[in-house]
């Protein structure tokens, strides 16, 4: 009877040792995994935090910039558009070789895309050369636009109104 007493008291003993070391095992893996989670949150505030701080300085140099320009975007944009019709998918201030510039990357009726650069002291029409990306060109040289050719048009005209929200332009 001492013997059954015993064997039973070893095995509920064994019993309560093996279920606080599993409940301390899981208690140590949730800790870890709460750690993993935090440590990866902090990782992507860090990167949303870089990604606003590259931002406002991005707003704030086309901010510069446009306080030194005697043309305005409106004007600019309209030189641009009576030298290339279509429609502007990105509009940028920009020192371009020393000179103050605005820049316009404006799609025609035909589906090409131009650069179309715009003297921002003048008003003057400086350059407007059909856009040499390697995207657009290898489309075209196809001769036909595919699905993906199309959604990637809609992207980046989705970029472009983004972009034009966050700056304000």
């Amino acid at each position: 009877m001492k013997l059954i007493g015993s064997t039973t008291a070893v095995l509920f003993l064994t019993l309560a040792f093996s279920i606080g070391l599993f409940g301390a095992a899981q208690t140590v893996k949730a800790q870890n995994t709460d750690k993993q989670k935090t440590e990866k949150k902090h990782d992507r505030d860090d990167d949303e935090k870089k990604e606003e701080a590259e931002e406002a300085k991005e707003r704030k140099n086309q901010d510069k910039l446009m306080r030194e320009a005697s043309v305005t975007l409106e004007q600019a944009r309209a030189a641009a558009l009576e030298r290339v019709q279509g429609k502007v998918l990105e509009e940028e201030i920009e020192k371009e070789n020393g000179k103050l510039v605005w820049s316009f990357d404006i799609r025609d009726e035909n589906g090409k895309a131009f650069d179309v650069k715009v003297d921002a002291k003048t008003g003057t029409v400086v350059a407007a050369e059909e856009d040499d990306d390697e995207d657009d060109a290898g489309a075209q040289s196809r001769g036909n636009k595919n699905i993906f050719e199309k959604m990637g048009s809609g992207i980046k005209d989705t970029t472009a109104k983004i972009y034009r929200k966050i700056t304000g332009n």
